[in-house]
């Protein structure tokens, strides 16, 4: 009876450390950036880009992502305006109230034909910057393919945030 129990713990033991070992899904919420110049003209570009963002890290990793219309009633029932949704606090509040692991927000400025562009990723448990992310690029007829490519190169940055879809296909 003793050597079973053993056997039993020891069992356990390897299919604890086995499990802690294997990536977990990441709940992340994408918010839209917000366009610090205001310009109407360019308004459809941080709904637009969340969006390249979302799909595109979605090739590559395995996340869960807030329905939209959860995202805009957290919002607009704890009074946050858009503006504000690129600033940090906002960004952990909003990520705090829809219970995710990773929040990834930022703003963006059009000017001289050129859109710059700011996000920050945030990992929720700690409250701390994983990434940061500056890019600036030319405002053209391909602007959604500059989406893309954003996205790719973001997503690049955030891989040590979030489980690939090869890791997680592996670990069962």
């Amino acid at each position: 009876m003793p050597a079973m129990r053993l056997n039993a713990a020891a069992v356990f033991c390897l299919l604890a450390g086995s499990l802690s070992a294997a990536p977990t899904v990441k709940r992340l919420l994408v918010l839209n950036p917000v366009n610090e110049g205001a310009q109407a003209d360019f308004a459809y570009i941080g709904p637009s880009l969340a969006e390249a963002i979302r799909n595109t890290l979605a090739e590559s990793y395995f996340f869960l992502h807030p329905p939209e219309e959860a995202i805009g009633e957290t919002q607009s029932g704890n009074l946050i305006q858009d503006e504000d949704m690129h600033t940090k606090s906002a960004a952990l509040q909003m990520g705090e109230w829809l219970r995710q692991d990773l929040v990834l927000n930022g703003r963006y400025a059009v000017g001289n034909n050129r859109l710059r562009l700011n996000l920050s990723l945030y990992e929720m448990e700690t409250g701390r910057m994983l990434v940061n992310f500056k890019t600036e690029a030319p405002l053209s007829a391909k602007m959604f393919d500059m989406f893309n490519k954003i996205a790719a190169e973001l997503g690049t940055k955030m891989s040590e945030a979030l489980p690939s879809q090869q890791a997680l296909a592996a670990s069962g």
